[in-house]
């Protein structure tokens, strides 16, 4: 069933009758030489014409009319409602933070969605770290998950990282007692690597992924920390906003922070042109200065 979004368009139509009685009033006059009896057989013609115009001859007013029918429409923006049939929309955003583009310039970077994503109603931000859970995030989309949702997964393949908990909002990858390390995305790719060269220092690191960054629930925060006394969350976001500051503000509100928390982002800058592990290197975010992160705040 047609609607309007602007029926008050419609009140445009009254300037059909308006051009139509123009036209009937308007005369027509011609100079013409005729016979004395023309005048009579043009009148009795006249008043057996069913109308006082011949259509022949009004192409103008016809195509006038139509336009002001058009402009009218126009106007009132007809639009036919779609039929509520419980579809689903599911979004994959495959220019997620630096590792889809980083060869592609500053503004090609995909490392503010993860922010604003995260602030819209209802939306779930489901941001998987390989194929596998990629599918399986997918499946949650489209079988589970009421409302919008957005995947972000940067093209480019795969990392390490193989296994699948895409069925998860947050997992716990390794286990550790001194500090716990936070990623989601490919960037549990670095934290992992990162965890094996603490372990080489003797340091006991936790790897926790996070699935769903939006929303987050208070039962899944609760497992964040651990017994663990330090945290550090990676993220290819700019810092503002971003989901480690969510994190530590949950963690403060329920009284369940750590000693230490520290977050590795992009602060507020705008990556520039390079390789991913060059972008990563430079704003610390590889797994040897997150080790080396990690090391100085449990010391």
């Amino acid at each position: 069933q047609m609607t309007f979004l602007q029926p008050l368009g419609l009140l445009g139509l009254i300037g059909v009758p308006i051009l139509i009685l123009i036209y009937v009033l308007k005369r027509r006059y011609r100079e013409e030489t005729v016979p004395s009896t023309f005048l009579w057989r043009r009148s009795l013609a006249y008043m057996k014409r069913r109308f006082p115009w011949s259509l022949r001859n009004s192409v103008l007013l016809i195509l006038q009319l139509i336009a002001v029918v058009l402009f009218s429409f126009m106007l009132a923006r007809p639009t036919i409602p779609a039929p509520k049939t419980g579809e689903k929309i599911a979004v994959i955003d495959a220019s997620a933070g630096m590792s889809a583009v980083g060869a592609d310039g500053e503004t090609h970077h995909g490392i503010f969605d993860a922010t604003f994503l995260s602030d819209i109603p209802n939306m779930t931000v489901l941001c998987p770290s390989n194929y596998a859970e990629l599918k399986a995030m997918l499946r949650r989309a489209v079988f589970e998950i009421d409302g919008p949702v957005a995947i972000r997964y940067p093209r480019g393949g795969e990392g390490a990282y193989r296994g699948n908990s895409g069925e998860d909002n947050i997992v716990e990858l390794r286990s550790g007692s001194d500090i716990t390390l936070c990623a989601y995305g490919m960037m549990v790719n670095n934290i992992l690597e990162a965890a094996e060269l603490l372990a080489q220092q003797g340091i006991s690191a936790r790897v926790l992924k996070i699935n769903c960054i939006s929303p987050f629930y208070d039962r899944d925060m609760r497992n964040v920390v651990g017994k663990c006394r330090a945290l550090l969350v990676a993220e290819e976001a700019t810092s503002v906003g971003c989901v480690g500051q969510r994190v530590a503000a949950i963690l403060a509100e329920n009284r369940i922070a750590p000693e230490k928390t520290v977050l590795c982002n992009l602060n507020k800058a705008f990556p520039v042109q390079g390789a991913v592990s060059e972008l990563q290197k430079e704003f610390g975010l590889d797994a040897q200065s997150l080790a080396k992160k990690a090391a100085e705040v449990i010391r």
